[in-house]
């Protein structure tokens, strides 16, 4: 696995979707809102959704995820659904992480070394950006894994 340092995750126009599923639900639900975002009326810009996983509020069979799409325009915030105008990660490091969604937390676990091999200190929680997603064949997904870190 080869992690990359000095990476930048960088969006505009983000809609973001909060919910709380159990965690083998998270790229189905990715899906789904990929598959329907256009019944608000705007596209997707480019295909990575960023999952964020709220670690502090996970409940016995759920986690609480926050779902970052990048969209073609503005959209006011509602009662399902919030509006940022833009979302970045500075100074990151990154893993691609290819396989199942189960092994996800051990590509995640080899980045978590490497932070701390190097003495890095992390500055925001781990992001997870879709590059393939492959609901039918669950051993076939690519995920990029973001955090951003300092010396």
């Amino acid at each position: 696995m080869q992690v990359q340092e000095n990476k930048t995750l960088f969006s505009e126009n983000i809609l973001s979707y909060k919910c709380s599923i159990p965690e083998n639900n998270i790229l189905k639900m990715a899906d789904f809102i990929r598959s329907n975002i256009s019944v608000l009326g705007v596209k997707t810009t480019h295909e990575p959704i960023v999952f964020h996983i709220n670690t502090n509020d996970k409940t016995e069979e759920n986690l609480n995820i926050e779902f970052m799409i990048p969209i073609n325009s503005v959209l006011e915030s509602r009662a399902e659904y919030s509006f940022m105008s833009d979302f970045g990660l500075l100074d990151a490091i990154t893993i691609r992480h290819e396989g199942s969604l189960s092994a996800l937390s051990k590509t995640k676990k080899h980045l978590e070394s490497y932070i701390s091999e190097h003495n890095y200190e992390t500055m925001t929680d781990f992001y997870y950006s879709i590059v393939h997603n492959d609901t039918k064949n669950n051993a076939e997904h690519i995920i990029d894994i973001y955090v951003s870190v300092k010396k």
